[in-house]
């Protein structure tokens, strides 16, 4: 078969979705888990602040900035929340960080990209105020094993809680700022850290340590006494995470028996961003140095056997192929339990290696009713 060659690069944009509009992510056992990047152990580690002024209107100028690891990212007068977080995800290519208002729906919340979770970022205002309207305080966030708290309740007092073991205790009314820079006052002790999240307190641990909370008063505070770790919270839902990803790993594996991609990156994903359960949906760039190596052929139990796919068709292909495989590895998995050693909290065996098995989504007969969550599409002028 004669082929015409070309020698310029092609990049594809894959969004698989997993609840629509077949929902998947509804499958229990060894077929659960959905499609993921990021590991259980990076999901805990993850860092993100979410801003403290909900966000409903065109709050931002022409030409305010923030900067984010030092990019600036450009607002006009007209941005809404969703035009900011988009704005923020086109420039995470250079920042490592990415938005989203999973946490809040009207708060802007920033966090590690999919394939830098643990890692810190920094924040700044840049021309204008655009940080201060946002509710994020200008400061480098490193602290991981994240949670928010619930409503909170002003202090009086004689009013106590406990971190660690360490007492923190309010002589007179206090309000949700003081009482995160009381917390913040005594970071060195507790080893944790107090930031404003939407109208609550979100606690994160210095040393990506699970922590424990107590005292006569911690339901103020919005949290519940006993010992926290963030998220995931259960072994099943570490284990469903890992499932996530070797599902990812096999759509690399399915891609590259058509041609090793000069290109993979630009990760993203919708709706669960903690680690509990899958994300709605992951998406991510592919790219070949030809559009040549970017065709397969449907095999002798697909539909249609022997038919030559070639560009999208064939990138939606090799994707819905890896959802039919079984897969099995043993896997180094993180493990929240959480023990409690005295006035702290620790996991007595943080990391199991762990045989993960992975059913498929269903069988290569229907591999057409996965394709129809699977969009593919050519990134155009590139």
């Amino acid at each position: 078969m004669t082929q015409n060659y070309s020698p310029y690069p092609i990049y594809y944009t894959v969004t698989v979705n997993g609840s629509s509009p077949t929902d998947y992510n509804s499958l229990t056992g060894n077929q659960a888990g959905g499609v993921d990047v990021g590991t259980a152990r990076k999901y805990n580690q993850r860092v993100w602040v979410t801003g403290n002024t909900e966000i409903t209107s065109n709050v931002m100028s022409n030409n305010e900035t923030i900067v984010i690891n030092g990019y600036n990212v450009a607002f006009d007068n007209n941005d809404l929340l969703a035009d900011i977080i988009t704005k923020v995800q086109t420039a995470s290519k250079f920042t490592n960080v990415t938005a989203t208002n999973a946490f809040n729906a009207n708060c802007l919340t920033l966090t590690n990209t999919l394939d830098s979770m643990g890692y810190p970022f920094y924040v700044a205002e840049g021309n204008g105020t655009a940080l201060s309207k946002l509710g994020i305080a200008a400061s480098t966030y490193s602290a991981g094993v994240s949670e928010v708290g619930g409503a909170f309740s002003s202090f009086g007092a004689g009013d106590v809680i406990t971190i660690n073991g360490v007492n923190i205790s309010f002589t007179g009314t206090t309000t949700i700022v003081a009482a995160a820079t009381a917390i913040n006052s005594r970071q060195g002790e507790t080893g944790v850290i107090a930031q404003l999240s939407g109208g609550k307190i979100q606690l994160a641990s210095v040393y990506n340590q699970a922590y424990q909370l107590g005292g006569a008063n911690i339901s103020q505070l919005g949290f519940t006494a006993g010992n926290h770790g963030g998220s995931p919270v259960t072994l099943e839902l570490s284990e469903n995470k890992d499932r996530a990803n070797l599902r990812y790993n096999q759509i690399v594996m399915e891609l590259e028996n058509m041609a090793t991609p000069a290109y993979l990156g630009s990760w993203f994903s919708t709706g669960n961003q903690d680690g509990n359960a899958a994300v709605t949906t992951l998406q991510f760039t592919v790219g070949f140095n030809t559009v040549d190596w970017v065709t397969t052929t449907a095999t002798s139990t697909e539909p249609s056997p022997g038919t030559v796919l070639t560009g999208e068709a064939a990138v939606k292909r090799s994707v819905a192929r890896a959802l039919t495989r079984v897969l099995g590895s043993n896997r180094n998995v993180f493990d929240p339990t959480l023990q409690t050693y005295g006035v702290q909290t620790d996991r007595p065996n943080a990391a199991r290696v762990i045989r993960i098995l992975v059913e498929p989504w269903d069988t290569v007969a229907n591999i057409a009713t996965i394709e129809n969550n699977i969009t593919v599409t050519q990134v155009p002028y590139v």
